[in-house]
């Protein structure tokens, strides 16, 4: 394998912030200046065609965001969890200052014929009364395993959307190939000794653990660079990374290279 040595840091951390400003993970939005006890805890975003972040939520007359003025200042949270259902643990975080301008519902539906909506928002728009906010963004910050990283928003573009995977939908089907328990703590095992190409990503001690979730490994994320995986010893939970040999595009592609990391942790 050729591995991890062919994605920076760098690389990595804005795929990941590519996926979840393109509409990964749950948003919500605090408007901390206008009105700072009316929060919106869940939204639906994305990026439009012309490199926007668009948020949208259906709007209740009684709604003090009504009343806000036309341009607001905000912060946005997008948390990503982990893909396991059995287990709520957050993996990843965005978060977003900076400001929104409502848009009206005639520029909405503007936006939509023109079909420059993300696909989960022009879906609400055709159906029912959304309210659309574009935002400018001043400061962009990920929060991962690995630390915390400022990622420039000009980086987000149509282009990088464009190889960005997996999309929403590809996600199911990546987390269903996986394997089984055994197999992804051998993946860990190789990625810590150095076997597998990747990283640590970090580690955490643990004064005690669940039994029901000692020795389990969930899926963090699922990029198309490689894998996430979170250990979770008796004593320590441990985050890794571990890289494919080249950036994968679509599913058939994605099961391939997960097969030579299984094949080769197996193989130790």
């Amino acid at each position: 394998m050729n591995g991890y040595h062919q994605y920076s840091f760098d690389e990595l951390s804005r795929s990941l912030a590519s996926r979840l400003l393109s509409g990964t993970g749950r948003a919500s939005a605090l408007f901390y200046k206008e009105n700072p006890e009316f929060e919106i805890g869940s939204l639906l975003h994305g990026m439009s065609v012309d490199d926007e972040f668009l948020i949208a939520y259906v709007a209740q007359d009684s709604d003090p965001a009504n009343k806000m003025e036309t341009v607001n200042p905000v912060r946005i949270e997008i948390i990503r969890e982990c893909m396991d259902p059995s287990i709520r643990v957050v993996t990843a975080s965005a978060h977003v200052l900076g400001q929104v301008e409502w848009i009206s519902l005639a520029d909405g539906k503007e936006m939509l014929s023109a079909g420059k909506l993300p696909e989960r928002i022009a879906s609400f728009v055709a159906e029912t009364k959304v309210r659309i906010g574009i935002v400018s963004i001043d400061k962009l910050l990920l929060h991962q395993p690995s630390g915390v990283t400022r990622i420039c928003p000009e980086s987000i573009t149509a282009s990088t959307r464009a190889v960005s995977f997996p999309t929403l939908s590809d996600e199911i089907d990546c987390s269903m190939s996986l394997g089984t328990n055994d197999v992804l703590r051998k993946v860990c095992i190789a990625v810590e000794n150095g076997v597998l190409p990747g990283k640590i990503c970090g580690r955490c001690p643990q004064a005690s653990i669940c039994q029901h979730i000692a020795n389990k490994v969930v899926c963090a994320d699922i990029d198309s660079l490689g894998v996430t995986l979170t250990h979770i010893k008796n004593d320590e939970i441990t985050t890794v990374f571990a890289a494919f040999d080249k950036p994968v595009k679509d599913i058939k592609e994605f099961e391939y290279e997960l097969l030579k990391i299984k094949n080769s942790s197996l193989a130790e």
